[in-house]
This record gives structure tokens, C-alpha cells and sequence, in this order.
């Protein structure tokens, strides 16, 4: 989880397609996204004229190791734990 003081996104990871596993009882396949991406949630914004994809800037400048944002100051992280939920992988186009 990161935040800023314009921002705030959860990175996700370990997706697992929903789709059966093949005929043997094998896992279900972990699904890697191409180029190395990573997927996130923008969990909300402080002000409605600040645009969601912010969130996906503030978590690029903390995978990058950035300490601060250009527009929201310090970065802030913390590390949770594994959660496990459903849900639709999609992407903004």
C-alpha cells in the first residue's frame, strides 16, 4: 500500500487465472503480465479533480525506489500481508 498526499494505490500480485486447471488436479495457472507490469488498485484520491491513474504514478515512483512525487510530497509504504479476494483483471483504455 502507497500513498502520497494526493494519492493512494494497493499493488497486486499473484494473480491466478480463474480458469479450471487442466485434466489432472495441477494448480491453476499464475498469470504474468507482459513487460514485467505490475497491476494495482488506485484506492481513492483526495480531491475529485485529481485523476485515478495517479495512483498508478505514485506506485511506479515507489517501485522505482522514489522517496518523493513530483505533485504529492513524501512517499509513504506499508507492507501487508497476503490477502486473497476475487476479481476481473481489466485494464484503461
Amino acid at each position: 500500500l502507497v500513498w502520497d498526499s494526493r494519492a493512494m494505490a494497493v499493488e497486486v500480485s499473484g494473480l491466478v487465472s480463474k480458469a479450471p486447471a487442466s485434466a489432472a488436479a495441477s494448480p491453476r495457472p499464475q498469470v504474468d503480465l507482459p513487460g514485467g507490469q505490475s497491476a494495482h488498485i488506485t484506492v481513492g484520491t483526495r480531491a475529485s479533480d485529481i485523476r485515478p491513474v495517479e495512483g498508478k504514478f505514485l506506485m511506479q515512483a515507489a517501485a522505482q525506489g522514489a522517496k518523493t512525487t513530483k505533485d504529492g510530497g513524501e512517499i509513504h509504504e506499508v507492507r501487508i500481508g497476503e490477502i486473497k479476494v476475487p476479481g476481473r483483471l481489466a485494464g484503461l483504455s
